[in-house]
């Protein structure tokens, strides 16, 4: 039986169509001189117990993450993707849908947190639709990113599309800071595919 002190970065997740809060993730390097075995241990978090949990292995100087479960002082609401508008382009036989979805978060904490928050735009199921993001900009292919950091503002705000639809936000939230994060997007589709063979606009 060892005590080890080891040194942890966080972030928190949020996956607001999911759960509408923000799981704490550690990201711990095993800076001890011995290789980690798994198992159980109590956990201690700047002087705040976490109780037990289960570690992986690791040998010295790599990695391991811990799910440390919700953080309540960083607030998060969420509305899901809702219909804007919709037109009708009775020459060419096409439904475009506007779709706007928002994730509110405020850091109640005194300390800066950093938050990674995951959402998800419809795939196009076939060469009939056509799926654009509109906010945030730019995001046209995989691996397209943005820097959304305002000048003059401490810390970083990023969007980055995945794959399959994936739209991540990585952003710093200073003490009592709130934000709203919009994702915006359109369908174009046949008149007579719409709401046949892509039955539900929204990524579940």
């Amino acid at each position: 039986i060892a005590e080890l002190d080891l040194q942890a970065s966080f972030t928190h997740v949020i996956v607001p169509k999911r759960h509408a809060a923000a799981f704490l993730r550690a990201k711990i390097q095993n800076t001890s001189p011995v290789n980690m075995r798994s198992g159980e241990v109590n956990l201690t978090v700047d002087g705040t117990c976490f109780g037990k949990t289960n570690v992986p292995s690791c040998v010295r100087n790599e990695f391991f993450e811990l799910n440390l479960g919700v953080d309540r002082f960083v607030k998060v609401a969420y509305k899901e993707p809702g219909i804007t508008l919709s037109k009708i382009d009775e020459f060419l036989e096409l439904t475009i849908t506007y779709f706007k979805a928002t994730c509110k978060i405020k850091n109640t904490r005194d300390h800066a947190v950093n938050v990674l928050v995951l959402d998800q735009v419809p795939v196009n199921v076939d060469d009939h639709f056509d799926v654009e993001i509109l906010t945030p900009e730019t995001l046209g292919f995989p691996g397209d990113k943005v820097d959304l950091t305002e000048p003059g503002k401490p810390g970083t705000k990023t969007a980055e599309l995945g794959r399959d639809g994936e739209v991540r936000w990585e952003v710093t939230l200073e003490p009592d800071e709130e934000i709203e994060l919009d994702l915006r997007y359109s369908i174009e589709a046949p008149f007579e595919k719409w709401g046949r063979d892509f039955p539900v606009p929204v990524a579940k």
